[in-house]
């Protein structure tokens, strides 16, 4: 239970994407022993966040061949998107949480969001749209776990909230390995 001295400034480390609100929610052990965190960045102007990758030496320090100067960020469609879940496929990483979209004449939706990233932090050309997937389940749904399965298909978590605010349910979606 004690702080190993040797990562980070006395056992700690902490990462500014934007100089504004950065929040960690998923970690994960490359095979090389080099650490990724998944969470979200805010920026100043506008205010919405952004996916936000991290990866790090296992001195604790930024692995500066991972995006730029160890950091990544994505954005979905101009507003809030927020990583919650992160996994290692194949070398590859997939990030999963909610992206705010806009989708015809419906307002603003939360979707199912997922992005792949190459071992270098660029998105992979070759998932989905541009490296991205976006799912309308319903109205307000994130994605909280994901897993990849032994066949490589991909299974995200998460909450479902109908348009009546307190109707919350499970939701599940599987997606196919490439």
């Amino acid at each position: 239970g004690t702080l190993a001295t040797t990562v980070g400034v006395g056992g700690t480390v902490t990462t500014d994407f934007a100089g504004s609100y950065d929040e960690a929610r998923a970690l994960v052990v490359q095979t090389d022993g080099r650490l990724v965190a998944a969470g979200s960045t805010q920026s100043a102007t506008p205010t919405y966040s952004d996916f936000a990758l991290a990866r790090y030496n296992t001195d604790g320090t930024l692995d500066t061949t991972f995006g730029t100067d160890g950091t990544v960020t994505t954005d979905f469609a101009g507003r809030n998107d927020d990583a919650n879940a992160l996994v290692v496929q194949d070398g590859m990483l997939i990030a999963a949480g909610y992206a705010y979209i806009h989708f015809g004449n419906e307002p603003f939706l939360e979707e199912f969001a997922l992005a792949r990233y190459n071992p270098n932090g660029t998105l992979d050309a070759g998932f989905g749209t541009g490296g991205k997937v976006t799912t309308i389940i319903c109205r307000y749904c994130w994605v909280n776990a994901l897993a990849v399965q032994i066949d490589g298909k991909l299974v995200a978590a998460g909450t479902s909230i109908s348009r009546f605010i307190h109707d919350f349910d499970f939701a599940l979606a599987r997606y196919q390995a490439h």
